[in-house]
């Protein structure tokens, strides 16, 4: 069934990214994606890189600082 080849082909698409495959190629000889699709979610992941990215600025904007000083000598 539908099932079955999903499992087969997301292992497949798994195990050629680990063995270095790019993911454009895997999209299109393993899950079989049109070009369509394979700019679609690349737009999709560049847009959440980005919000990430910005969460992650603002997050670091927002945390208290760490007092760093020298040693109080004697």
């Amino acid at each position: 069934g539908s099932w079955a080849w999903a499992l087969s082909a997301a292992d497949a698409a798994s195990k050629a990214i680990a063995a270095g495959m790019s993911l454009a190629v895997v999209q299109r000889d393993i899950l079989g994606w049109s070009p369509e699709q394979i700019e679609e979610d690349a737009k999709n992941r560049r847009r959440d890189a980005s919000r990430s990215a910005m969460a992650d600025l603002l997050a670091a904007r927002n945390q208290p600082q760490a007092v760093t000083g020298g040693s109080v000598g004697g």
